[in-house]
């Protein structure tokens, strides 16, 4: 169920009308409708006065780093292999930019230096192998040229692993 679908349904729950909704919430009768239309793209503000009106709190959670959908790409991270279905260019920049995040936090974690290397290789591959797929994902990213300028020995070996996992992506 999606946010317009949800909303309406609680409204409708509580029974009232989109125009008490509105004035419960301070949005306007015309937000409260596209809203529930799907035509609106709220602001979180008005969202959480929106969600707050009919019961309900927003909350916003960062999405966890699939770590071994980047090892079965580019680095022996872990044992197990991605799930299946993940083999979708959406999916590999989800969690490539997601590791990318992960890794410009500070840590100290034991296993870090071979993520890093894991997204050095597959950033390498990325650039190397499949240029305009670098160029328009990854080119204007400050975390990724750091990522790269950082490529060691260990990162230059496991691009070629890293560019014959990426080609059943690409």
């Amino acid at each position: 169920m999606n946010l317009s679908e949800h909303c309406k349904r609680l409204r409708q729950a509580l029974g009232l009308s989109q125009a008490e909704l509105g004035r419960l919430c301070g949005l306007s009768l015309p937000s409260i409708q596209n809203i529930e239309a799907g035509r609106a793209n709220p602001s979180l503000s008005s969202l959480e006065k929106l969600l707050d009106a009919l019961g309900h709190r927003l909350q916003i959670d960062m999405q966890a780093m699939d770590w071994d959908l980047l090892a079965s790409l580019g680095a022996p991270l872990s044992s197990s292999r991605s799930r299946a279905g993940h083999r979708r260019p959406s999916g590999l920049l989800r969690s490539l930019r997601l590791a990318l995040l992960a890794l410009s936090a500070p840590g100290d974690e034991p296993d870090r230096q071979r993520k890093q290397d894991c997204v050095q290789a597959l950033l390498l591959a990325l650039k190397l192998h499949f240029p305009s797929f670098y160029r328009r994902h990854f080119e204007a990213s400050p975390l990724a040229r750091e990522q790269l300028a950082r490529a060691g020995a260990r990162a230059v070996r496991l691009e070629r692993i890293a560019v014959r996992a990426l080609a059943e992506y690409l």
